[in-house]
């Protein structure tokens, strides 16, 4: 059974849509039903956007030109409120020879890709900074450090203060947890601790 919203989640939602996600994604990010996100946003007095009319930010031709240097549909889709399929038939039907996705070993980072990743980390940046800074994921980061023997560094405390200042925003532990690069599980622990059943924080995994 889902936890309906919070009076503060509503404000969230309609933040979320009016900066451009499509009712799917604000459902998504607040777990619950596409019909309560809508009624969230409405009753925030934000209008929804006639059915065609969601916005996108995907580019064909930017798209086409980061394919050809390894990104995955997954990346390229990251943001754009298209699925990874959708971004597959777009290139598909541009003409871009598609690689085989059932190969093992099919290439996905040019070695220009990698060694950005791998010089953005070693400059200082976590796992969850670099992933979002060169528009990948957290776990392609951690491979290619990995793969590039490359020192791993241990977990680092996150800023809980912020986590209570988001929180008393309205914000959700999840969106909390995707905005600090952790766990959404984490911070309801960091900002429960104490109470009575609740366990005591961790250190959390935001290399």
């Amino acid at each position: 059974m889902r936890t309906p919203l919070a009076p503060g989640d509503h404000k969230v939602a309609a933040a979320l849509y009016a900066r451009g996600a499509t009712l799917a994604l604000v459902a998504r990010q607040l777990r619950v039903s596409i019909p309560e996100a809508r009624a969230a946003i409405v009753g925030q007095g934000v209008q929804i956007r006639p059915p065609g009319n969601q916005p996108r930010t995907f580019n064909l031709e930017v798209a086409k030109a980061r394919y050809a240097a390894g990104w995955t549909l997954r990346e390229l889709a990251a943001g754009t409120g298209l699925s990874a399929s959708r971004v597959h038939i777009l290139l598909r039907d541009a003409g871009v020879k598609m690689r085989d996705q059932r190969a093992k070993r099919a290439p996905r980072l040019t070695v220009a890709r990698r060694e950005a990743i791998v010089t953005a980390y070693k400059a200082g940046g976590s796992t969850a900074a670099v992933a979002r800074d060169l528009q990948t994921c957290s776990a392609t980061v951690s491979r290619v450090v990995k793969d590039a023997r490359v020192q791993v560094r241990g977990g680092r405390r996150l800023d809980w203060a912020r986590m209570r200042e988001l929180r008393d925003l309205g914000w959700t532990y999840s969106a909390i947890g995707a905005e600090l690069g952790t766990r959404g599980s984490y911070v309801w622990r960091v900002l429960n601790a104490g109470q009575e059943g609740a366990q005591a924080p961790v250190m959390a995994d935001a290399t």
